[in-house]
């Protein structure tokens, strides 16, 4: 049986993507993004999903979130998230973004940092803080720990245009 050239390129996709998803739950080191190589292969794995070592079949799962604590020339601060999902997809689509996180760190606080600056034009700095869940094993839960959040890690951005303002106030 002769297999045709489409059904040939379809299954070497699906060869490929399984290959992926292999490796990925292999824990294998994923390459670094500073080869063409290795942003290629992290970019196709966080667009598929199959480089997200499918956590969700260990014993104690986790979870990720991001928040924001702006502030303005006046000392005021305010929180903020990134979850305002206009619709399910969107909703979905933030939450899949925190996973991505290890591999983009803090090239993804900076475009999160972004946004939170183009939704509140008067903040003057952002901080980001990306949090985990640590979920404690079923002995550990039976000890008396329970679930809790920890910060791992923290990025300050500033708006660059209130920077440049402010160099310029100050030389004058």
């Amino acid at each position: 049986m002769k297999l045709a050239t489409k059904q040939k390129t379809m299954l070497g996709f699906a060869m490929l993507q399984l290959a992926l998803v292999v490796y990925s739950v292999s824990y294998l080191p994923l390459p670094a993004n500073d080869t063409w190589a290795g942003r290629a292969f992290n970019w196709y794995g966080g667009m598929s999903g199959g480089s997200n070592r499918y956590g969700f079949f260990k014993e104690v799962g986790s979870a990720c979130k991001a928040s924001f604590l702006m502030s303005d020339e006046e000392g005021n601060e305010w929180q903020d998230t990134l979850d305002h999902g206009i619709s399910h997809e969107a909703s979905l689509r933030y939450q899949g973004a925190m996973f991505i996180y290890p591999d983009w760190g803090e090239q993804l606080s900076l475009q999160w940092a972004a946004t939170m600056f183009g939704r509140h034009p008067t903040a003057y700095q952002a901080d980001v803080y990306f949090e985990s869940i640590d979920v404690p094993s079923m002995d550990e839960y039976r000890a008396g720990k329970r679930p809790e959040w920890k910060t791992t890690v923290h990025d300050r951005f500033f708006r660059k245009d209130l920077i440049e303002k402010k160099l310029l106030e100050s030389a004058e």
